[in-house]
């Protein structure tokens, strides 16, 4: 019997994943019916009620004439329950109808859809050979509604500003347009502006322009349509959230010599107040500075800079969360003298360029005035101490594989540095005998220029400079047979005068076969920074000259929010300095070499931007007088100067945040809304999806205007947005939203023109879809059952028979005859 039982166990674990193969098949048995099934769709969502109030019972006498079987399913946002809701959903709807195996489908709706995509379920009717009717609720109605309404996030108080409005209309008419703001002090809203608008079919857009006075930290704002045609009242409202600021200005910085007017007539229109002066001008104090609400350098080179104002600017910067722009030129960056600068350790950008020459760029030989007039003290120091500087100057703007060489000349020329190895190979050398210069004799210019001649024998580089300084008179015998030699060799002589006593009619001869580059310093102060824009021109490397347009890098970084891709693909530059990206930096446009054109990083708790082309226009050509730079220079500032950091995208019921830069990755992001009381702040966690993208859900709000904050783990602020919920979006009766006409030449769909086509709807005699899943799942598992208990009845069957049917031993012959004794006895006393 045993093992019949045990035989068994294949079988049914054979029958088992038969049963549960055939069960993922979803088999079924189709039995005819008599009668069809139709199933209505009703709904269910407010702005149905609103228009026709309860339509179950409207349809209930029609549906009584269908002959056929009725399942009415009332839907909104979802056809599993049926209150009113504020979205109408039909693809879902019409899945859940397609489920109940219908015969006939009937929707009754007012055929506004705003949720979800009809179009997608309807290839399943077709396939199913299901026929869809649509039964239109009130095929007409005049409607006016506002759609949409734009303002900047962050406004300046005191400062006019224009909201944009977009209103939708199914009618020519007119209306009056409000626009009120909240109040606190009085708990009410008070009227801003009123306009009469013209309202043509379709949608209409009006720009009204308004000014906040209120003190508070934040305003609402309402936008109110009245006295137009109308069906529904709950879509003629829409309120939005304004942070706003004081008017602080923002400083702007420009060098010597630099065309400021444009720029700052395009911060002028943007609506902010700007204070424009040269770069010599800084602020003398801290409390200044903390006047302005950011900094902008146009075009400023870094000895431009003394000490204490960038002691300033790191203060500024780093303890207050201030931000600062620089935007290149001629005077900037690598020909700036930025490169190991401290105004550079401020900036996102490197001006250190790698680039790969068979042979040096640049062979630099400076010939210094080292007589005892350059021993002269000033108000900025002798004129030999400046000169040194010059040529520390000069020294900063060369790249590592040049060339340089030195003489100081006095009564007789001496060569302190010879050409030989790259700066890279003697750099602690040359600042030591630059160092030890001292003045003393008289001064020789031509013996001078003989032995630069002498030492640019067999020098082969791309570009060779000869740079004089000078402060005094010098015999010129000879001079026109030495400047025969240095330009027979290709070498450019420029001349720096330096004090009252210097002969620039001797210089300008020296230089006249150049064109007579002779530049002139009376107290020395701008000797250095002469020294190295003019050996910064020469550096071809510093400067990419070719036109381009500029790539997107950053997606999602605000100052690129109102720049398309499209209108960066048809812009064109002229040029652009030549940067390295800092680590740590984020790159937001690039060029061709990929190299930065817009750059940020964070300065302590601000930032610092760089645009490496210009704004006057050598570099940036035409682009700098399109919109889309006006907007590029907009966006810069409201990125920078408002100290926020990112960008949010709200996409249904999700908030997806970008951080610019990535925050570190072990860094969380928190969340928070708040509201207008009662509205209690709710927190939002937020999840990292990739590298600078974190995720939320969105809790459901009520109508009314919110306020989204995020910070990091320390409470800095990162994005202060607001976010607005004007009214329930059954109520935006718009054309987008109108299924009707697309319907109307859909293969399998009939619209119905009234109540009474309902009655005459034939519902055809079908079948009855019997799916077997369930009964197949069933059935597996009592044949598991089945073979578990076999399974355990083997394990412990022996212990259960052993005590059932325990087993019997025969007796040895000895307890046979030790019986038989017993019962002779026994027998013999019973018997006795």
């Amino acid at each position: 019997m045993k093992k019949k039982l045990w035989s068994l166990l294949p079988t049914l674990r054979a029958i088992t994943l038969s049963l549960l193969v055939l069960a993922v098949i979803n088999p079924s048995l189709e039995v005819r019916s008599s009668r069809g099934k139709i199933v209505v769709l009703v709904d269910e969502s407010r702005s149905v009620r609103d228009l026709v109030g309860d339509v179950h019972q409207l349809i209930t006498p029609y549906l009584e004439n269908i002959d056929g079987t009725v399942m009415v399913v009332p839907f909104a946002r979802s056809a599993f329950f049926g209150e009113a809701e504020e979205t109408t959903n039909f693809e879902e709807a019409l899945t859940v109808a397609l489920g109940h195996h219908p015969q006939t489908v009937l929707l009754v709706s007012d055929m506004m859809q705003t949720s979800g995509e009809i179009t997608q379920i309807l290839p399943y009717y077709k396939r199913n050979h299901v026929p869809l009717y649509l039964l239109p609720l009130e095929g007409y109605f005049e409607e006016s509604l506002i759609k949409n309404v734009e303002a900047p996030s962050r406004i300046f108080r005191q400062k006019p500003f224009p909201l944009k409005v977009e209103i939708y209309s199914t009618e020519r008419t007119q209306g009056i347009l409000e626009v009120k703001i909240y109040s606190p002090e009085t708990v009410a809203y008070e009227t801003l502006q009123v306009m009469e608008v013209s309202l043509l079919p379709g949608f209409n857009s009006f720009s009204p322009t308004v000014k906040v006075k209120d003190s508070s930290y934040y305003v609402q704002l309402k936008v109110s349509l009245r006295e137009t045609v109308d069906t529904w009242t709950q879509n003629n409202e829409y309120q939005v959230s304004l942070f706003v600021d004081d008017s602080y200005p923002l400083l702007l910085l420009y060098g010597e010599g630099v065309n400021s007017r444009w720029i700052d007539s395009i911060l002028t229109g943007q609506g902010f107040e700007v204070d424009s002066r040269p770069v010599k001008r800084f602020p003398l104090t801290y409390e200044e500075l903390m006047g302005y609400r950011g900094v902008i350098l146009l075009d400023v080179a870094a000895t431009d800079f003394k000490t204490e104002n960038i002691l300033l600017l790191t203060r500024y910067l780093k303890e207050q969360g201030r931000g600062m722009i620089t935007i290149g030129g001629g005077r900037s960056f690598g020909l700036g003298g930025y490169k190991g600068s401290a105004l550079e350790e401020l900036l996102p950008v490197s001006s250190e360029v790698q680039v790969p020459h068979r042979i040096p760029e640049v062979a630099l030989l400076v010939a210094m005035d080292a007589s005892g007039s350059m021993a002269t003290e000033g108000r900025y120091g002798t004129k030999l101490e400046l000169a040194k500087e010059g040529v520390r100057r000069a020294l900063n703007v060369l790249s590592p594989d040049d060339l340089f060489s030195l003489i100081a000349f006095r009564s007789k020329p001496e060569l302190i540095l010879p050409f030989g190895f790259p700066l890279k190979e003697r750099e602690k050398s040359i600042d030591e005998e630059i160092e030890s210069l001292q003045a003393g004799g008289g001064t020789n210019i031509i013996e001078a220029l003989k032995e630069a001649a002498k030492s640019f024998t067999g020098i082969v580089a791309t570009n060779k400079q000869l740079l004089l300084i000078s402060d005094g008179i010098a015999p010129e015998e000879g001079l026109e047979e030495v400047l025969l030699k240095l330009k027979d060799q290709k070498v450019e002589v420029v001349a720096i005068g330096v004090g009252q006593d210097a002969n620039l009619e001797f210089l300008r001869r020296i230089t006249s076969p150049w064109g007579g580059k002779v530049y002139y310093s009376p107290e020395g102060e701008t000797l250095p920074e002469i020294a190295s824009r003019e050996v910064g021109r020469i550096k071809a490397s510093y400067l990419h000259l070719k036109p381009f347009s500029p790539e997107r890098v950053s997606p999602h970084n605000n100052m690129l929010k109102e720049v398309s891709d499209k209108e960066l693909r048809e812009s064109t530059l002229s040029g652009y300095l030549r940067t390295t990206l800092k680590e740590g930096s984020q790159m937001i446009l690039a060029t061709p070499l990929n190299e930065p054109l817009v750059a940020v990083k964070r300065v302590g708790l601000g930032k610092s931007l760089a645009y490496t082309a210009d704004g006057e226009g050598r570099l940036s050509g035409e682009f700098l007088n399109s919109s889309t730079f006006i907007r590029l220079l907009a966006g810069m500032v409201r990125e920078l100067f408002l100290q926020e950091y990112g960008d949010v995208e709200i996409i249904g019921e999700k908030v997806v945040y970008y951080s610019e830069p990535p925050l570190p990755l072990n860094s969380p992001v928190m969340g928070t809304i708040s509201g207008q009381a009662p509205f209690q702040t709710r927190t939002i966690n937020f999840t990292r999806q990739g590298i600078n993208s974190f995720k939320s859900a969105l809790p459901e709000l009520p109508t009314g205007s919110y306020f989204l904050r995020l910070t990091d783990e320390q409470g800095a602020l990162l994005k202060e947005v607001p976010v607005g919920v004007a009214y329930p979006k059954e109520y935006l009766i718009t054309s987008e939203n109108f299924i009707l006409p697309q319907m109307q030449n859909q293969e399998g769909v009939t619209v119905l023109s009234s109540f009474k086509d309902i009655s005459g709807l034939s519902v055809p005699t079908g079948k009855n879809t019997i799916f077997l899943r369930f009964l197949l799942v069933v059935l597996s598992m009592i044949f598991f059952l089945l073979e578990l208990s076999l399974r355990m009845l083997g394990i412990r069957g022996r212990d259960i028979l052993k005590r059932m049917f325990p087993k019997r031993e025969l007796p040895t012959r000895e307890e046979i005859e030790k019986r038989k004794r017993f019962l002779d006895i026994f027998k013999g006393e019973v018997f006795r």
